[in-house]
């Protein structure tokens, strides 16, 4: 039986989403909104705009400011 995909995975796809498919590299949380109506996968908005915060902290996304955040991967 397949492993269940958690929410940090769908967080992260959905940000992998908006940064290579829509070309997105700085983004806000409008541009995030947008990207996660698009995704349609099974997770609140706000709950991954808290993995939005903790990638940031990990250094996946760098902070600009109080709402923008930039790729920093490749």
């Amino acid at each position: 039986m397949p492993s269940k995909e958690t929410k940090k995975d769908i967080a992260y796809e959905i940000i992998e989403f908006l940064v290579k498919k829509l070309g997105h590299k700085r983004f806000d949380y409008n541009d995030l909104a947008y990207a996660w109506k698009r995704y349609k996968k099974p997770i609140k908005f706000t709950t991954l705009a808290r993995y939005v915060r903790k990638f940031a902290e990990m250094g996946i996304l760098r902070r600009i400011g109080r709402n923008e955040f930039e790729w920093v991967g490749d």
